[in-house]
């Protein structure tokens, strides 16, 4: 038996005494990651990263522990499908598979894990079948849905429950509910996460010893849970990709303090969370630490094994000659409009109103995938820049959709989306200045190629099939203000090929004056965070 590590040395002696002093103190070792996007091979940052890096890490935090007696639990908070490329190799198969072959105890969903809508999810579960539990307390299937969506019904849990050490351990699921997202469901009915703890978390607290909610609704929402409900003994959380290097401490109205973890995104780090734990008492976090992936670090050779295929599979259904065509270069990062205008938010935005033939286009950084470095761009890089697929039987990623407003409606609902700091992307033949404390923003000065914003204009406005289907479907106040949603059949990813082909490099500057606003940007207010949920 090998040296234990020098932070588990000085916690076995705090539990030998505090078992002798106490009789009944439990050690627990919560092992968790979250936003994990599809990123099989590394992360953003390549030396960061990979499922089977990950694998290995997790396998020796597990085994340093069970050298001093302590049991652990492995969960995952969500969004651990769409993200890259390879999401899209057999189905979206591949991304719950691994989470079986790296041995996860529980998942919850989040935004992302659901894109696809319920009748692909509810098919891809019954390929998969899951032997992690899935969760989500704030999903509900109507009865008269349940014989044609079986699969959802017998795979999505409110929360599961686990022996470890002595201890009976819940696990309450809270998925995210953002309306932009919501619709996608389908016959799920998706309350709010706080609807699911009401309805879930007594019967919960009733059975288990610990009770830890694990939850894709972001940092904010998971520190008032914490702060908002007795009987929740800590939250692991995600969303906001956020990189958590000391738990937040919450107290809740028994007084009791309640930590609250996030462990960044795409696998660069497992968050190990040491706790102690007696029934009836509150929980004590003994040690706490992010322990970082290096993708030049150990490989588990079984899931090195399933990401080759999983490479293999992408490359077999798309051509790999087809994904490695260089259809243009670039002398600036591929890099992601989410704090400000970049370059490639505008390509991406112009290539939307121009092959719709639309006047102006607007985009969301949310949906933007992976930065990337400058030189030459190659297919598979435009798919990862943009890495979005609702059916996973349409290969082609996402249409271009237009959409006509008036003017004034136009400017009434982006001056309202960016006091609640929204971050949409435009063409970059619209710009407009910002004038105003955050939260009251006004915009002024409005132009559309250099002319003033016409209020009284119907304007034909181009977006991704994310944005078009949502004013489609979401409700009929959409389709009252954003007239006419239509699908063009031009999928985004050629519309962006066709455009940079045409720019041949993308230069320093494209897309006009930085320092007028076709991006509107997000504050930061996110301590650690990664800067967009992709």
């Amino acid at each position: 038996m090998g040296k234990k590590p020098f932070w588990l040395a000085g916690v076995v002696c705090a539990l030998i005494l505090g078992v002798a002093r106490e009789g009944w103190a439990r050690p627990l070792l919560i092992l968790h990651t979250n936003d994990l996007h599809s990123h099989f091979e590394h992360s953003m940052d390549p030396s960061q990263g990979g499922y089977a890096q990950l694998k290995a890490t997790i396998d020796r935090l597990r085994d340093e522990a069970a050298q001093s007696g302590i049991e652990s639990i492995l969960l995952d908070a969500g969004d651990f499908s769409e993200g890259t490329e390879l999401f899209f190799a057999e189905h979206g198969d591949y991304s719950w598979r691994l989470l079986d072959a790296i041995g996860y105890d529980a998942a919850v969903f989040g935004n992302h894990d659901y894109l696809m809508g319920q009748k692909e999810l509810n098919d891809l579960l019954g390929r998969v079948r899951p032997q992690f539990a899935i969760m989500g307390a704030n999903f509900t299937m109507p009865w008269y849905e349940l014989a044609e969506y079986k699969n959802l019904t017998k795979y999505i849990k409110p929360y599961s429950e686990f022996s470890r050490a002595g201890l009976k351990i819940g696990v309450l699921g809270l998925a995210n509910d953002e309306f932009e997202y919501r619709w996608l469901v389908g016959p799920l009915t998706m309350d709010e996460p706080f609807e699911g703890v009401d309805r879930w978390l007594p019967e919960v607290r009733s059975r288990n010893d610990v009770v830890i909610a694990l939850t894709h609704i972001g940092t904010a929402m998971d520190r008032e849970l914490a702060r908002t409900y007795s009987g929740i003994d800590a939250v692991v959380g995600g969303h906001w990709h956020e990189y958590v290097e000391t738990p937040y401490m919450e107290t809740n109205p028994d007084g009791v303090q309640v930590p609250v973890v996030q462990a960044g995104d795409h696998g660069r780090a497992v968050g190990r969370f040491l706790v102690d734990v007696e029934p009836g008492l509150p929980l004590k976090v003994l040690d706490y630490q992010l322990v970082r992936v290096p993708s030049a670090g150990p490989k588990d050779p079984a899931v090195d094994s399933m990401v080759k295929e999983a490479r293999k599979a992408l490359e077999d259904e798309y051509g790999k000659d087809y994904l490695a065509e260089i259809v243009g270069a670039s002398d600036v990062p591929l890099v992601r409009p989410t704090e400000h205008r970049t370059e490639w938010g505008q390509v991406v935005a112009d290539a939307l109103q121009e092959s719709a033939g639309a006047e102006m286009a607007v985009d969301s950084a949310d949906l933007f995938g992976d930065d990337q470095p400058p030189g030459a761009v190659s297919r598979e890089d435009l798919l990862l820049f943009y890495p979005r697929m609702f059916s996973l039987e349409e290969r082609k990623g996402w249409n271009v959709w237009t959409t006509k407003a008036y003017g004034w409606v136009l400017k009434f609902a982006l001056e309202q989306a960016y006091r609640q700091h929204v971050k949409f992307v435009f063409s970059s033949n619209f710009t407009f200045d910002v004038s105003g404390p955050s939260g009251k923003e006004k915009l002024s000065n409005l132009r559309l190629n250099g002319k003033p914003f016409n209020p009284l204009h119907s304007y034909k406005v181009a977006l991704p099939e994310g944005i078009g289907r949502a004013i489609d479907e979401i409700s009929d106040l959409f389709k009252l203000v954003f007239r006419s949603p239509k699908d063009t059949g031009t999928p985004v990813w050629q519309a962006i090929e066709h455009k940079l082909r045409e720019i041949g490099v993308v230069k320093p500057g494209y897309g006009g004056d930085a320092t007028r606003s076709s991006t509107m940007p997000m504050p930061s207010t996110r301590p650690g965070a990664s800067p967009a949920d992709c």
